[in-house]
């Protein structure tokens, strides 16, 4: 068994045994879960109609993205853990992409590079789209909860707040799509 098989069997093997106890709406992230690392096992060619070459330059950057994230002190142990152990298996998958693009194309490749400033751009704009996801949802949540409890007024005490973040943090988004860096 390569070392790619062995990885997916692992997780694999920790799925089955979290399925055991699991509530419907978990088997339901589990089986996706589960149906994301078989894909790692399919064949490079299997993976996308993009070319080789895109493909590996993706992945490449994916792995700057997760060394950047790994050597970030703000992180807590466990997410630079599964950054390391998600950066090793795109690095192995990364070496059968190579390896297929020489073969095929009889191209030398050389990886792309993506800056600091990029990267740390990218985190804060992804990091705003959420925050504005949150309070929309939350919002939501308020305004279901005042009405199933007769509480309007408690409710629209807070959602007022959160309006206000809201409106913020949509025009920060908007601020950062308008000027990447």
């Amino acid at each position: 068994m390569s070392e790619l098989e062995d990885f997916v069997a692992s997780r694999i093997k920790v799925l089955d045994e979290l399925e055991q106890d699991a509530t419907p709406t978990e088997r339901t992230f589990y089986h996706s879960t589960r149906q994301e690392l078989l894909s790692y096992l399919e064949s490079p060619a299997a993976l996308s109609n993009a070319p080789l070459k895109d493909r590996i330059d993706a992945a490449h950057l994916k792995i700057q993205r997760l060394t950047y994230e790994i050597d970030r002190e703000e992180y807590g142990e466990p997410w630079r853990a599964w950054a390391h152990s998600e950066r090793q298996l795109i690095e192995a998958r990364v070496e059968k992409l190579k390896a297929q693009l020489s073969e095929s194309e009889k191209i030398s490749y050389s990886p792309p590079t993506l800056s600091q400033k990029q990267i740390e751009y990218d985190n804060t704009l992804n990091a705003t789209q959420i925050r504005v996801e949150e309070l929309e949802t939350l919002i939501g949540m308020l305004e279901v909860w005042g009405e199933r409890k007769s509480s309007e007024d408690e409710a629209n005490h807070h959602i007022d707040g959160l309006k206000q973040q809201l409106q913020r943090a949509k025009l920060n988004l908007s601020t950062l799509i308008d000027n990447p860096f």
